[in-house]
């Protein structure tokens, strides 16, 4: 786990889910031997997969979007008036789509978080967008200064992000910290 020393929480506070739909950047080393117009497709392709970011890791959520659906009781949702997920993307996702999903599945709240500008490599450029990388450190901060970290894979640009995150006094977990 990367170090931090967890932030401004409440003891027990939930930690932020940050989903990082990295498909694209995973795969960019092997495009080097496509041309252009093949590198244009596949990254394409690779945000459509990595919009599925927005799904990871709902086991509670789709418990009690079952629970709900089939009638049988469960807690309500507690909001603490902020998202509990961040999803990274390299692109904003349908609003009308994100919001269906939230309520149906009860993901607790999500935020698109977009870097600007979008290259190749997202957690490259989140790392050169300090207001969107400010807006995560926020709002993990808000949680318990604690972040949870799921990814499509491991790569150099990861890395980096989850040593700026613990560097900002954050406390990350997740298979890659």
């Amino acid at each position: 786990m990367t170090g931090g020393t967890g932030g401004r929480g409440g003891k027990g506070a939930l930690p932020l889910k940050l989903n990082i739909g990295n498909v694209g950047e995973f795969y960019e080393p092997n495009l080097a031997p496509l041309d252009e117009r093949a590198r244009r497709r596949w990254r394409s392709s690779a945000l459509a997969v990595g919009g599925a970011a927005l799904l990871w890791n709902l086991p509670k959520a789709a418990s009690a979007a079952v629970a709900q659906a089939t009638g049988a009781a469960c807690a309500p949702a507690v909001s603490s008036g902020h998202p509990g997920r961040v999803v990274v993307l390299p692109a904003q996702l349908d609003e009308g789509l994100t919001l269906e999903l939230d309520e149906r599945l009860g993901l607790g709240g999500v935020e698109v978080v977009v870097p600007r500008p979008v290259g190749n490599l997202l957690c490259a450029d989140l790392l050169r967008d300090e207001g969107a990388l400010a807006r995560i450190v926020e709002l993990a901060r808000l949680s318990g200064g604690t972040v949870e970290v799921a990814a499509w894979g491991e790569t150099p640009g990861l890395c980096a992000l989850l040593e700026e995150l613990a560097q900002r006094g954050l406390c990350v977990r997740g298979p890659y910290g």
